[in-house]
């Protein structure tokens, strides 16, 4: 059997003759193991016959007890979540006893808990095994030695979830063995009631011995909950360290009668911080749409769809089309028409914060469009960028689709606006040359190669009656000219060979090799072309040296199958960007799955244009997603998979410089922003938050500089959990949005998230900095 120990976290301080004594550490206490074991699953190999329950994520992780391996459960959004183990009724018998134990450890302080899930007829039936509290990041072992199983359970589970929390926990060490086996295990620390008293860490209101040995127990490896943290900083100079300690032993020697107040900044009052306090005591946080641990969608505050891609100045720029709930005139809410007049902008420099630019108005004939630029366009859709720099001043050009009508394009000194027409018209339509058969003249997929000063644009999609699915003829590229005060082509659209072409264009150059890549049409089922298996609507590229030759033999792969099928929404279209950034691909695409939580949470009915109620839990309203795909430059090969979770950071935030309030890696429900270019969030309500990940403080900060507003004033709660202490208050004046500097009070240390929660209806929220 495989045998851990816990080498202890915390390291003993004894008071003896004036003088500060340190034991090194508490003896180890060994894991016991026992021959007389039906199952013991140490994780360190076997755990296949483990899942999760509900819609968590269940992983191998490090942290295990004795940092070996363990079982990690992520991504909880309810008590019973958490994971199961199916037991075989041959060797665990009803009506028989045995002994039941797993080791427990959970982000919050929590009671674990391992039930009996089984079967009796046709009820389910719930049965404790066993419960235990501990502090945060603290193991603990449940155990019943004498577990009778009920007799006539059938279809058995032992699941392990918590009583009452949602946090995310650990499992290890799972044993059922013979009746009356005791194993020794860690027994938990004790959760400790948070202290207003300074130097009290144990949570008694007093200072005594013990809260020197919590004190050197956090400094050494980590603080057991957080008012033990808060109270460890005795002098309140938003640090933890030896002067603490040394300023606790000296209060209990009694040359010491109070702690120093050695904080440099802002001074903040005692009776604002209570007011602060008592304000968002009653205020639960609003839900999100996004789940812990995700990046997808990129935002939440609009949908967006057909996502197109720049990379400029060390940031990602997505744009994409602007879906927006759409109703009937009767108030029923109506399937998605694709009525969009204007074009989501976002940036990101790290890949899980996304800067907000707002919905850019570019089709002047749009009823629900106001000031876009381009009087002749009824649409804007399926969007894709590129830029080129002049005598060191760089363009952007932004072409769009007007519906299935024509290509047009638009211009500006910045990839986030303003933008001019550049052309007074359509780039390209059906009276194009070689363009009167192109089905869908929408999709541009658009790419400047700076080494030879040559842009491409691909466009076209669908297929005329009669023509076969696999041959549509409907796809073209032509090259075009980028000049400093517009765009022309740069000669005759050629028609390209594009294998089951529905629509979607996105190119980009890897080497000296031309990607193109589309998304296939819905009358292919299951097909295999060029040694190319792919299936309805799955994204294909194509390889090519010349960018105005493609044919069938230069289908090379799938790269990232239909949302559908890989389960992340119900199915639908798939339109997507290949991306490079910062030294890796990604695959930018849309869903549906945030529509489906909002339908799920709201009820909502979508209809026809004829009012007939559509069996459709998303009404095909869409948001962008990205994650991370491999490119093995051996083969040339490009593979994405796609999830909720998303990418991973690329880079940290750095808090000290201006961060505008519209960066985001997720926030609460209704919170939007207003504007383009430089926005504002807004539409504000009691409750509501937003939040940036990996915020790198790697120095201390004192003052919190803001720009806010309100219609009636408030605060804003900032702190790094949704349910965390404030390491901050900003005072929301009432007026126009102004500067205010807030004092920090809390410590903020390391990479870390933060949150701003708001207390009140009608703030609006500008930029942040910390110093």
């Amino acid at each position: 059997m495989n045998v851990k120990r816990m080498a202890a976290a915390v390291s003993a301080v004894i008071m003896a003759a004036g003088t500060v004594c340190y034991f090194s550490e508490v003896p180890e206490t060994a894991f016991s193991a026992s021959d007389d074991y039906y199952f013991h699953y140490d994780m360190e190999s076997e755990t296949s016959s483990f899942a999760g329950r509900g819609s968590v994520t269940v992983s191998a992780s490090p942290d295990g007890y004795g940092k070996s391996r363990a079982l990690e459960c992520s991504g909880r959004t309810a008590e019973w979540n958490g994971i199961q183990l199916p037991l075989d009724d041959t060797v665990v018998k009803p009506g028989e006893e045995y002994s039941v134990s797993a080791l427990f450890k959970g982000k919050e302080n929590a009671e674990f808990k391992i039930t009996l899930q089984y079967g009796t007829g046709d009820d389910t039936v719930y049965d404790k095994v066993d419960t235990r509290s501990t502090a945060a990041e603290s193991w603990v072992m449940l155990s019943n030695t004498n577990y009778k199983v009920p007799s006539g359970a059938d279809n058995m589970y032992l699941v392990f979830e918590t009583t009452d929390s949602k946090c995310d926990f650990t499992l290890d060490e799972v044993i059922i063995a013979k009746a009356g086996t005791e194993n020794d295990g860690p027994k938990g620390i004790k959760i400790i009631q948070q202290s207003g008293v300074r130097g009290d860490l144990d949570g008694d209101e007093k200072i005594t011995v013990a809260d020197i040995v919590f004190l050197k127990g956090g400094l050494i490896s980590d603080w057991t909950t957080p008012g033990s943290k808060k109270n460890a900083d005795v002098n309140q100079d938003r640090k933890r360290d030896a002067k603490d300690a040394l300023y606790v032993q000296e209060y209990l020697m009694g040359t010491l009668t109070e702690f120093p107040n050695e904080y440099v900044g802002p001074v903040i009052s005692d009776d604002f911080l209570q007011k602060c306090e008592s304000t968002f005591k009653p205020i639960t946080p609003d839900m999100s749409w996004k789940k812990e641990n995700e990046n997808n969608p990129c935002t939440t505050q609009r949908f967006g769809a057909d996502p197109g891609w720049l990379v400029y100045d060390g940031r990602l720029y997505l744009y994409t089309t602007n879906d927006a709930f759409e109703y009937r005139p009767n108030g029923n809410m109506q399937e998605n028409t694709y009525n969009s007049g204007t074009i989501n902008c976002i940036s990101t420099a790290d890949m899980v914060n996304w800067t907000d630019h707002g919905a850019l108005p570019i089709a002047g004939q749009n009823g629900r469009t106001k000031g876009g630029v381009c009087s002749w366009a009824g649409a804007a859709w399926a969007p894709d960028a590129c830029c080129k720099t002049f005598g060191g001043k760089t363009k952007f050009y932004l072409f769009f689709a007007n519906s299935g009508g024509g290509i047009g394009v638009v211009m500006s000194d910045s990839p986030t606006g303003p933008w001019k027409d550049p052309v007074g018209g359509a780039l390209l339509t059906r009276n194009s040359p070689n363009c009167s058969d192109v089905e869908w003249m929408f999709d541009p997929g658009v790419y400047y190669d700076e080494a030879n000063d040559e842009c491409y644009l691909f466009f076209g999609g669908g297929r005329q009656t009669g023509v076969p699915a696999a041959t549509p003829g409907t796809g073209r590229v032509v090259k075009v000219n980028l000049l400093e005060n517009g765009v022309t082509l740069a000669g005759t659209p050629v028609k390209n060979d594009i294998p089951y072409l529905f629509e979607d264009s996105s190119v980009i150059k890897i080497g000296n090799t031309w990607y193109y890549s589309y998304c296939s049409n819905w009358d292919v089922d299951n097909k295999t072309v060029n040694g190319v298996n792919f299936g309805n609507a799955d994204i294909l590229y194509m390889k090519s040296t010349d960018p105005l030759e493609w044919n069938t033999s230069k289908l090379a792969g799938n790269v990232f199958r239909n949302t559908g099928s890989q389960g992340i929404d119900a199915g639908g279209n798939n339109h997507h960007s290949i991306i490079y950034f910062k030294d890796k691909y990604y695959v930018a695409y849309h869903s549906r799955q945030q529509a489906l939580r909002m339908q799920a949470s709201n009820g909502y009915k979508f209809y026809n244009t004829k009012d007939e109620l559509l069996e459709s839990k998303d009404g095909n309203y869409r948001s962008t997603q990205i994650n991370e795909a491999k490119f093995d430059p051996s083969t040339g090969t490009i593979t994405c998979k796609g999830d909720m979770k998303g990418t991973a950071p690329v880079e940290t935030l750095n808090p000290y410089e201006l961060v505008e309030a519209e960066t985001m890696q997720n926030q609460s429900v209704g919170i939007n922003v207003r504007g383009t270019g430089n926005t504002v969030v807004t539409d504000i309500k009691k409750g509501d938050w937003i939040k940036v990940a990996y915020a790198d403080f790697d120095k201390a900060a004192s003052v919190l500089t803001a720009n806010v507003g309100s219609k009636n004033g408030g605060y804003i709660k900032v702190c790094t959990s949704l349910k965390g202490e404030a390491v901050a208050y900003i005072d929301v004046p009432a007026g126009d949005i102004q500067e205010v500097e807030a004092a920090v009070f809390g410590e903020l240390s390391g990479t870390t998230d933060l949150y701003f929660i708001f207390s009140a209806d009608g703030i609006e929220f500008d930029s942040w900095k910390f110093s």
